[in-house]
């Protein structure tokens, strides 16, 4: 992005609170029990109203109430005769949610009188819905060692994550839709806009029974709900840190801040929330690269440039223009610069730099006017190694030659054949007396140079420097930085048109862009070998191989050269048009119906080797084209448009609530593709609108006003990536794997059985099967071009998978002072393909699919996490969290093998893993305001647990053999190793490198504190 875009950016999210704003979602249910403060005893008949509304309710004989209300933020007020008023202030209630709100009258001394009671408690178990729901709120944020919501969801049963990747009852990642107040955030070509969780009020994740509003995802949906000002203005401030200690031990030059402040702007009807965070750390693997570092105030404060930084910056104005019309306008911009680890490239030290000239050799031959006649000729090309000379020598006197004066070179008659021509010439041409880098035998050679870098075995590497040819390297510095920036701004309108009938209406614009270059350079700057070079006679050639990275046999597990050979700049901006209405005009059923159009703008230019140019050859003349910037590119510019409309009807049918819905999808990818691949088999045209239809049927069954047994059949449908659909069919792209524009959607057809008990008030469970069948997966499989004879990878839909389980959670809400979880997933998820790339790296191409269905590389047996919250509001809390997992799967690899066996792909798995967090938190009144200081400790048991065992290698090695998998499969260690003859014996021996992208993180510790007002 740039510059210019940020400050408008930021220009933006500091005028919103001049602006008129909005929020959304449908009305709220809000429940709880009225109770006697002394004795604990419920008070029937009591007057539950929200201040300044008619919305209310009496409680019923067992204290407890419930009643629907318009999202937003209220004061709830309880009355009942011989007791003191109740209120609750700044009540939020979530769009379509449960809010539950429980009041202690104290009996009132004057009119104090004997009560009739009858014990009870209020419902927690939603006896109307087949569908099941993860919730977290702000308080689970903060009680809790997480850093966002995507980890807190993860403790949940069902919800897996590797890698940082989610993965929901068996599907894959990218099955998940990312909302914010029920209006989609994700990027077309990946990722999503993200929410600080200061700026979280509440979170959603469905996994499992979408009704039919929910579409484009496979496997669940995560909707944010982001905070509104109350009515009074209120902020807090808090900031974490690790930066103390030992480095090795619990250090990540780790810091965060974050910041909220929201109120009443004006008028106690408009309202504006601000939120920001910022996170910088360079994480536990430690690059080597050399940052740029500020100080101020005679050094007495520093700061660091770091090697990964986000901040997240939320704005959201409320404008509540009436009774039943409410406004919101929010904005959410997200920018992160990320600098990777790459193992093999972060070493720091010095190596071997050469230039190379032409060198000439004496010769002569018999004058015309008799005698000889000595002059020099070319033979061949010549690396010099570095030194002295060739500053205070070569590039002086190379400066006054371009300026045509008088300079200190040798001037040598030479004798040369022009490219092309038939005739030598004679020239007086510059000349320089160097000692070759392979002999160190002195010759002359032509002052051009050829060439200026590092060269296969002369250039060797060392962490001292031995001579004045080596010279510092940082390989660290010459590794890609990923910047990142992403906006969404959104315009919502609810409108409760009666006391049954409600719409909401969203227009929203999402903003991406992201840049992955190697210290900001164009694709042409790229220090690279290979360049071409001109000769004197003015013929080109390329002066070393192109592939030189690894230059040094003694070790060839290090890069020691050149820049990093990626980039990539994408970008992406996607409108939206959400309108949604629900009725419960009809007795016994609530009806919802809703439309979404969104159109996308997508340009991608993503490059391979991009100091280098590839030749444009026309496949079906062989004719010469020209040339193009990389050796490899995946570029495009595409527009693609997608639609859906759904209804649905949750009926309830003497004592059986039946929800029913039926979906529409409309995909297009647009009209400036066609099918460029000329094979048998494959059809070149395109069908421009992909529909499906999707119906839901969910039945829910209450047993009790505690119990209710519930069953779900979906049919879900989820559009290609756009990055399978326009990768580039350009057969002189130099891709891999080439795009397929005429992609069908990916199907999943679930079904869920389950049952919710609540024991007490506080104390619940849910358990719940699922079983899911998968098709029209993307994969990858071979196919021939017709005319050029060529064999391309190409996507396709044809893996196909299944998933089935069973999900527990027993959950006690906090009261007490303490609440938890324990939550515990068996499953299954097996198929033939676990990724789309699968038939590019396996199984030949997808030509034959495999018999049967494999473990698929998320597929953890058992997992299980306990949650344990102990808490004295006000004075101190403490969170704690255990997870277990029984171990992901894998593939064994063997030295030396022609072609993998296909019954052992994901044979193997790695070890269980441990984890247990901690979260401790002290509370202190300063000066009336609320200060808050804690611990933050994670990973306590500090066990090694496996992230990846085989991590890319990039650019493949040149005096060796990469073979993490063949490592662990013979000796069982991770960690990754090489192979390489280096004891001079004839045969190859593993070289462990200790590579730590292996695991995931070690024990850290972080400390900090709060402040709230």
């Amino acid at each position: 992005m740039t510059a210019r875009g940020l400050y408008l950016s930021l220009l933006l999210l500091l005028l919103l609170p001049c602006l008129a704003f909005a929020q959304g979602g449908g009305p709220g249910e809000v429940k709880g029990i009225v109770v006697n403060s002394d004795t604990g005893e419920a008070l029937p008949f009591a007057n539950v109203v929200v201040e300044g509304t008619k919305f209310g309710a009496m409680t019923a004989e067992d204290g407890t109430f419930s009643f629907y209300v318009p999202a937003g933020t209220y004061t709830l007020i309880t009355s009942y005769m011989g007791f003191d008023k109740g209120e609750h202030v700044d009540v939020v209630i979530e769009p379509e949610s449960n809010k539950t709100v429980n009041f202690e009258l104290k009996p009132s001394v004057a009119l104090e009188m004997e009560t009739f009671f009858v014990d009870g408690e209020g419902p927690v178990v939603d006896v109307k819905s087949s569908t099941v729901k993860k919730n977290k709120d702000s308080d689970d944020l903060n009680a809790f060692a997480v850093d966002n919501v995507q980890e807190a969801m993860a403790l949940e049963a069902g919800i897996t994550m590797k890698g940082g990747q989610l993965f929901v009852r068996g599907g894959r990642a990218g099955e998940v839709s990312m909302m914010i107040d029920g209006v989609p955030v994700n990027d077309p070509l990946g990722g999503s806009v993200q929410v600080a969780n200061v700026a979280v009020a509440n979170s959603e994740a469905i996994i499992g029974g979408m009704d039919a509003e929910y579409g484009n995802a496979q496997s669940a949906v995560f909707n944010i709900v982001t905070r509104e000002g109350g009515s009074q203005m209120e902020g807090s401030l808090r900031y974490t840190t690790d930066d103390y200690g030992r480095q090795d031990k619990t250090y990540t030059n780790f810091d965060r801040f974050a910041v909220g402040i929201g109120g009443p702007l004006f008028h106690d009807d408009f309202r504006w929330f601000l939120s920001a965070e910022g996170n910088f750390s360079d994480g536990e693997d430690l690059t080597l690269d050399r940052r740029e570092e500020w100080t101020t105030l005679n050094g007495l404060l520093r700061w660091t440039d770091r090697a990964r930084n986000t901040m997240q910056v939320t704005n959201k104005l409320t404008w509540k223009y009436s009774k039943n019309l409410k406004f919101n306008l929010e904005a959410n911009l997200n920018w992160s610069t990320t600098d990777g680890y790459v193992h093999n490239w972060n070493q720091e030290g010095y190596v071997n730099r050469l230039h190379m000239f032409e060198r000439l050799e004496l010769s002569g031959e018999a004058s015309a006017e008799g005698g000889m006649r000595n002059f020099y000729v070319v033979r061949g090309t010549m690396p010099v190694k570095h030194g002295p000379w060739y500053t205070d020598y070569y590039m002086t006197n190379k400066r006054l030659q371009e300026q045509g004066l008088p300079n200190n070179f040798t001037k040598l008659l030479i004798k040369y054949k022009p490219s092309g021509s038939s005739q030598a010439v004679y020239e007086i041409a510059d000349a320089m007396l160097v000692n070759s880098a392979y002999s160190g035998t002195e010759f002359y050679v032509l002052t051009d140079e050829l060439f200026d870098g590092y060269m296969d075995t002369l250039s060797r590497w060392s962490y001292v420097r031995n001579d004045s040819s080596q010279i510092y390297y940082n390989s660290a510095e010459h590794t890609p930085t990923t910047d990142s920036y992403s906006n969404s701004v959104k315009f919502m309108a609810i409108h409760n048109i009666s006391d049954n009938v409600f719409y909401r209406l969203a227009l929203t614009r999402l903003f991406f862009d992201n840049l992955r270059t190697v210290n900001g350079q164009e694709p042409w700057e790229y220090d690279t070998a290979g360049t071409p070079a001109t000769l004197h006679n003015g013929a080109t050639q390329r002066s070393i191989s192109p592939s030189i990275y690894y230059t040094d046999p003694d070790n060839p597990f290090l890069a020691s050269a050149y820049d990093y050979p990626t980039y990539n700049d994408r970008q992406s901006i996607s409108y939206i048009l959400k309108f949604d209405m629900t009725s419960n005009r009809w007795h016994g059923h609530r009806i919802k119906t809703g439309f979404m159009a969104q159109y996308n703008d997508m340009r991608n230019n993503q490059i391979g080797s991009p100091g280098l140019t590839r030749m444009l050859v026309d496949d079906m003349t062989g004719r010469l084209l020209g040339t193009a910037q990389g050796l490899s590119a995946n570029q495009f510019h595409n527009f693609s448009p997608l639609a859906s409309f759904y209804a649905q009807d949750q009926w309830d049918y003497q004592g059986m609530v039946v929800n029913f819905g039926l979906r529409y999808d409309l995909f297009s990818p647009g009209n400036g593709v066609e099918v460029l691949l000329r094979s048998n088999g494959v059809d070149p045209t395109i069908d421009r609108y992909k529909q499906a239809i999707s119906p839901r049927l969910g039945l829910a069954f209450p047993i009790t006003d505690r119990d209710v047994f519930h069953f779900h059949y979906g049919r879900f449908i989820q559009a290609p990536a756009n990055n399978f659909l326009f990768q580039s069919q350009d057969p002189n792209s130099g891709q891999p794997v080439l795009g397929n524009p005429d992609l069908e959607p990916e199907i999943t057809i679930s079904y869920q059985a389950g049952v919710n008990h609540q024991f007490t008030e506080h104390v619940s469970m849910d358990c719940a099967l699922f079983y899911k069948d998968i098709y029209s997966l993307i994969a990858t499989t071979t196919a021939q071009d017709t005319i050029s004879g060529t064999q391309y990878f190409r996507y396709i839909n044809q893996a196909y998978a299944s998933a089935r389980g069973l999900e527990f959670t027993l959950r006690k809400a906090f009261s007490d002072n303490y609440g938890g979880q324990f939550a515990y997933t068996l499953s299954w998820a097996d198929g033939v393909a676990s990724d789309a790339l699968f038939g590019a790296t396996s199984a030949a191409g997808l030509t034959h699919l495999p018999t049967k269905e494999l473990p698929l590389g998320w597929d953890e047996r058992h997992s299980l996490s306990a949650t344990l919250r102990l808490a004295d509001p006000g004075s101190w809390g403490g969170g704690v969290t255990y997870s277990f997992g029984s171990g992901f799967p894998y593939t064994p690899a063997f030295r030396n093998e022609r072609r993998a066996d296909p019954t052992l792909e994901n044979s193997e798995r790695y070890p269980a893993t441990h984890s247990l967090t901690l979260q401790a938190d002290k509370y202190f009144n300063v000066w009336g305001q609320d200060l808050t200081v804690f611990f933050d400790g994670r990973n306590l048991l500090d066990q090694d647990q496996i992230s990846n065992h085989n991590p890319r290698i990039f650019p493949g090695l040149r005096y060796a053999d990469t073979s993490y998998t063949e490592y662990l499969t013979e000796t069982g260690n991770y960690g990754g190793a090489y192979l390489a003859d280096m004891d001079g014996d004839g045969e190859d021996e593993y070289h462990p490198v200790e590579d730590p992208r292996v695991y995931s993180a070690r024990r850290i510790f972080r400390i900090g504190f709060g402040f709230e007002f």
